[in-house]
């Protein structure tokens, strides 16, 4: 049931729409139509992906349950050395390979946890020495900005200057990407 606003709201994207394409035939209905065919055919799209990923997911943990291996040790091989095991000599040497891939993957991951880089890298040298910020941003006050607004987008370079403006980042998850100068 298209509620009142609801269809207010598809007559003004219609008429934006038929302006935009003399002679269209489109209506509030069908283009109503067109949405819900679309968004479930997207969703469709996602839980088809999703089955078959957990499902893969699921093969990859009773391989290691076959060789002896953890969920958490197989969460160390990457999808390339899976692969590679198919190339091996011998069926029995897939057994000894994973064991010594998990290691070394977790060794590799272990080390590198405790590397920390700053929150924001502009330039090659920001990797050598950074300064961590003990505070977390928060966005509540009572203050008032004004100042250029700048967009970067998901296929920026970031070569954009950002001092004294205001920042959209395309993607950023609120509270979480954040720029301070």
């Amino acid at each position: 049931m298209i509620s009142c606003l609801q269809r207010v709201k598809a007559i003004c994207l219609v008429l934006l729409f038929r302006n935009a394409f003399p002679g269209s035939s489109i209506t509030p209905e069908s283009l109503f139509e067109y949405l819900e065919m679309a968004i479930v055919g997207r969703e469709y799209g996602k839980f088809t992906f999703n089955k078959i990923l957990s499902l893969s997911l699921e093969h990859i943990a009773n391989l290691g349950k076959l060789v002896g291996l953890s969920r958490d040790q197989m969460s160390y091989v990457r999808y390339e050395n899976l692969e590679s095991l198919t190339t091996a000599s011998s069926i029995k040497q897939v057994p000894a390979r994973l064991r010594e891939i998990s290691e070394i993957s977790a060794t590799e991951h272990n080390s590198f946890k405790y590397v920390k880089f700053g929150h924001l890298l502009m330039k090659p040298s920001d990797l050598l020495v950074t300064s961590l910020r003990r505070a977390t941003p928060n966005f509540v006050t009572n203050l008032r900005v004004e100042a250029e607004i700048t967009f970067i987008e998901s296929t920026s370079l970031g070569l954009e200057e950002l001092r004294d403006k205001i920042v959209f980042i395309e993607n950023a998850d609120p509270g979480y990407d954040w720029i301070f100068y």
